[in-house]
């Protein structure tokens, strides 16, 4: 079954995730934002089975040094260790049968980028618990590019 947990930015789907997989256990990614004097700069990929973090998005202007870049959206730059990470991570907890969390399908995804390339696989693994959050903007052509059939579908704003 499909949990989405919906809502804009900064609503609270990030800390969901992240409470429901320690609640349950389980495996996928969290992304807890990244702040620099009060002000959202960005985002840290985590694996949670491993606890591996990677910086995953920073805005153009917030680039730390060496920072390899391998997309851009807008004013975000996603990093090419944050992909890694991601595509690693998601590919070991495809082998689990406990929960899978996925934070957070957006802007990126839909465009084919991110975790996207994996969500057919994720999905077809009708038996699991999937969680997805994913941003209110992007709902609904989340869930017709991805033929996302939730069980159910949780609004935090």
């Amino acid at each position: 079954m499909i949990v989405i947990i919906t809502g804009s930015v900064g609503s609270g789907k990030s800390t969901k995730i992240k409470s429901l997989f320690d609640r349950y256990g389980g495996a996928g990614v969290w992304l807890p934002a990244v702040t620099q004097h009060q002000t959202r700069i960005g985002q840290d990929l985590t694996d949670l089975c491993s606890g591996r973090r990677a910086a995953y998005t920073r805005r153009t202007g917030a680039l730390p040094p060496h920072w390899q870049e391998a997309a851009r959206l807008d004013t975000m730059s996603f990093s090419r260790q944050g992909q890694r990470l991601l595509h690693s991570a998601l590919q070991a907890a495809r082998c689990g049968d406990g929960p899978l969390f996925i934070d957070e399908i957006g802007p990126l995804e839909l465009m084919g980028h991110g975790a996207a390339p994996l969500i057919p696989q994720i999905k077809a693994q009708t038996r699991r618990l999937i969680f997805l959050a994913i941003r209110t903007s992007c709902l609904d052509a989340a869930i017709g590019l991805f033929a996302l059939r939730p069980g159910c579908v949780l609004h935090l704003d």
